[in-house]
């Protein structure tokens, strides 16, 4: 569930997947049960960390340049969340900015701004195995930002990592 519009009372709503349930009468009627290993275990254990890895969001647009992205490389960021456009895809710049970037060791996580859908892992112009970089899934930029700073801090390995973001 994300917020679709600024000011209306109708602001949230969950395009993929549509509502869990609604409330009828003063009770909740669920329509869908949440199966991720997320209901079973969370891997994370953030009670003894003071500091969370560095993680950017760099947004893709139309002629977007990897400036902000070689920034980051010199800035000492672990980990950067493209927001791209469509399924994850960014411009010829930004691909090599990236590549830079995962040859630096800094892990990368496709994403996209499109309200729904999915990044997936092999698509017509991306191999994120080849490439060295992770599919965000289902998660917008915010929330696969959220969730490479907690990978982070148990993994940098790239493959560990994509499960996470399959699988939470």
């Amino acid at each position: 569930m994300f917020k679709i519009n600024t000011t209306n009372l109708n602001a949230f709503s969950s395009p993929n997947t549509g509502p869990i349930g609604q409330v009828y009468d003063g009770k909740v009627i669920y329509y869908n049960q949440h199966l991720q290993k997320s209901d079973i275990e969370a891997p994370f254990d953030v009670s003894r960390i003071e500091n969370l890895p560095k993680v950017e969001i760099v947004y893709m647009y139309v002629d977007a340049t990897g400036a902000p992205i070689n920034a980051l490389i010199n800035d000492k960021t672990e980990g950067l969340v493209i927001a791209c456009s469509g399924n994850g895809t960014f411009n010829k710049a930004i691909f090599q900015a990236v590549n830079t970037a995962v040859k630096k060791g800094i892990v990368v996580v496709r994403s996209t701004r499109v309200p729904s859908g999915r990044v997936t892992q092999y698509n017509q112009v991306f191999d994120d195995k080849k490439l060295g970089t992770i599919a965000a899934d289902d998660l917008n930029p915010q929330k696969a930002r959220i969730l490479l700073m907690l990978a982070l801090t148990i993994t940098k390995d790239r493959d560990k990592i994509q499960e996470m973001f399959l699988d939470y």
